[in-house]
C-alpha cells in the first residue's frame, strides 16, 4: 500500500472514528431529548436550523474548496480566504436580524423570534475559524480534527443535557449549537499555530473560483431543503417536527458516517488529476467502497423502521416510521453525491456542478408542484426521486472527464446488490412474533440479516477477487483488523 492510501485510510479511521463518537453522542442526546421534548419542540428546532443555515449557506464562499483544489498554499491565500469569509458572513448575519420578523411572521412562528436571534449568532462564530487548519486537511493529517470535533460535541452535549434537565424546551439544543460553534472557533487556534490576517491580496483568483460555490450554495442549501420549507410553510409545528425528527434519523448514516469518511478522498483527487488513469480509478473505487457500505444499511433502514423508531425514540414517534423508510432511498443516493462532486471540484467544474444543483432545484419544484405534499410521504418520495435523477446526470457529467464505466461499475457491484436483497428476503419471509414489536425480535432479525448479508456478499466476491477495487478493498480491511 503506497503512502497516500495509508494516509488515506489513517485519515478515514479517524474520520470515521470522530462521526461515530459524536453521532453517538448525539443519538443519545436525541433519546433522551425524544423521551422529555415534544413534536412542537423539535419543529421550532426544525424551523430556527433552516432559517439559520439557509443565510450560512448563503455565505458560504468555498473557501476551503479552493484551499484543499490548490497544490500549493501561501500566506495571503490563508489570509484571503478568511477576509471574504469574514466579510460576507457579516453582511448575511445583518441580514438575517434585520429580517428576522418578516420570516417569523410569514412562517406563523412569531414566538421563537428571540430563540432566532440567538442561533443566528452562530454565522458569525463559524467565520471565526482558523484558516490554517485547511492544512492538517491537505496533509491528511486528521488527528487535531479528530481533537477539536470531538471536543465540541462532547462539550455541546453536556449543556444539552444539562438544560434539558433544568428546562425541558427547545433552548436546550439552541445553546448546545452556540457552545459546539464557540468551541470549535476557539479550538482552531489552540491546535494550530497559524494566526491569520486581514488580506485582500488573493481576491480576485478566489473569487473567481468562490462566485460559484456562492451560487452553489444557496441553490444546493435551497435544494436540499425545499422540501422541509414546504413543510414549514403547510404543516403545523408538530407535523413539521415529525418531519424533521423523520429526515434527520433517515439520513444519519450518510452524513454522519459515510460521507465523513469519504472527506479525505478531495485531497487525493486533486494529487491525482495529471494521471487520468489513476484519478478515474480512485473514483470508480470510491463509489465502489460506498455501495458495499450504503446498499445493506439502507435496506435495513427500510426493513426496521418501526422497530428502530418505536424502540430508539419511543412508541410516541411510532407514526413516523413509514417517512423514515422512505427516506431510505434518499439515503442511499446522498451517499454517492459528495463523491462524483469532490471529483467535480478537484478539476475545478465548479460552475456546473451550480448548473446540476439548479437542474435538482428545478426538478424538485416540479416534483413538489405535481404531487400531493399534504401526503407527506409522498414529499419524502418525491426528494428520493429527483436525487436519483441527478445522481444520474452527475456521474454522466464526470464520465466526460473520466474514464468511468456504467456496465462496468455495476457488474462488480452485483455481489453488494444481490447479498442485500438476500438478506431482506431471509427477514422478509421469517414469521412475526405476535406482531409485537420487542428488542429480542429486533435484535434476532438484525443478525439474520447481518449473518446473510455477510455470508453472501463474502461468497460471491469470490467471484470478483481479480478485480483491482475488491483486491483494494480487502486491503484496507485487512490493513483495518492489523492496526
Amino acid at each position: 500500500m503506497n503512502d497516500i492510501s495509508k494516509k488515506v485510510l489513517s485519515s478515514s479511521i479517524l474520520v470515521l472514528l470522530t462521526r461515530f463518537l459524536q453521532k453517538s453522542l448525539g443519538f443519545i442526546s436525541t433519546l433522551v431529548l425524544a423521551r422529555m421534548l415534544t413534536p412542537e419542540d423539535f419543529g421550532v428546532v426544525a424551523f430556527l436550523a433552516l432559517t439559520t443555515n439557509f443565510f450560512y449557506v448563503l455565505a458560504v464562499t468555498g473557501n476551503y474548496q479552493y484551499l484543499i483544489s490548490k497544490p500549493i498554499l501561501e500566506d495571503d491565500d490563508l489570509n484571503t480566504a478568511l477576509t471574504i469569509d469574514l466579510m460576507i458572513k457579516s453582511v448575511f448575519w445583518i441580514s438575517l436580524c434585520l429580517l428576522a420578523p418578516t420570516i417569523c411572521s410569514y412562517f406563523g412562528k412569531e414566538s421563537v423570534l428571540n430563540a432566532l436571534y440567538v442561533s443566528s449568532v452562530v454565522i458569525i462564530i463559524r467565520a471565526l475559524k482558523n484558516p490554517g487548519f485547511v492544512l492538517y486537511t491537505k496533509d491528511l493529517n486528521y488527528k487535531y480534527f479528530f481533537k477539536l470535533e470531538l471536543s465540541a460535541k462532547i462539550l455541546s452535549f453536556c449543556v444539552v443535557i444539562i438544560w434539558v434537565l433544568v428546562d425541558k424546551s427547545f433552548w436546550a439544543l439552541v445553546a448546545g449549537d452556540v457552545v459546539s460553534a464557540l468551541v470549535l472557533a476557539i479550538g482552531s487556534y489552540y491546535l494550530h499555530p497559524y494566526r491569520p490576517k486581514i488580506s485582500f491580496k488573493k481576491f480576485g483568483e478566489q473569487w473567481n473560483f468562490s462566485k460559484w460555490m456562492f451560487l452553489k450554495g444557496s441553490v444546493g442549501y435551497a435544494k436540499a431543503n425545499l422540501d422541509q420549507l414546504f413543510a414549514a410553510k403547510l404543516y403545523s409545528t408538530s407535523q413539521l417536527g415529525n418531519y424533521y425528527m423523520a429526515k434527520d434519523i433517515s439520513l444519519l448514516p450518510a452524513y454522519s458516517l459515510i460521507n465523513p469518511a469519504c472527506d479525505p478522498l478531495l485531497p487525493t483527487f486533486s494529487k491525482s488529476i495529471n494521471n487520468g488513469k489513476e484519478f478515474s480509478y480512485r473514483i470508480s473505487f470510491s463509489l465502489v467502497l460506498v455501495n458495499i457500505i450504503a446498499f445493506p444499511v439502507a435496506i435495513y433502514l427500510g426493513l426496521f423502521s418501526p422497530y428502530l423508531v418505536s424502540i430508539l425514540l419511543g412508541e410516541q414517534w411510532l407514526h413516523i416510521d413509514s417517512l423514515v423508510s422512505t427516506f431510505a432511498l434518499l439515503m442511499y443516493l446522498s451517499c454517492f453525491g459528495p463523491i462524483l462532486s469532490h471529483a467535480c471540484i478537484a478539476k475545478q467544474k465548479v460552475k456546473t456542478i451550480f448548473v446540476i444543483d439548479l437542474l435538482s432545484l428545478l426538478l424538485l419544484s416540479g416534483a413538489l408542484y405535481i404531487v400531493d405534499v399534504q401526503v407527506v410521504t409522498e414529499l419524502a418520495l418525491a426528494k428520493g426521486l429527483v436525487h436519483t435523477i441527478i445522481i444520474t446526470v452527475y456521474f454522466f457529467y464526470v464520465k466526460t472527464f473520466a474514464s468511468l464505466s456504467l456496465r462496468r461499475l455495476v457488474i462488480i457491484s452485483l455481489p453488494t446488490l444481490i447479498s442485500g436483497s438476500l438478506a431482506a428476503s431471509s427477514v422478509y419471509i421469517m414469521p412475526e412474533w405476535g406482531g409485537t414489536i420487542s428488542i429480542m425480535y429486533w435484535l434476532f432479525h438484525s443478525l439474520v440479516f447481518t449473518f446473510v448479508y455477510l455470508s453472501f456478499f463474502l461468497s460471491i466476491t469470490y467471484i470478483f477477487r481479480q478485480e483491482a477495487e475488491y483486491q483494494h478493498f480487502f486491503r484496507l480491511i485487512k490493513q483495518v483488523l492489523n492496526k
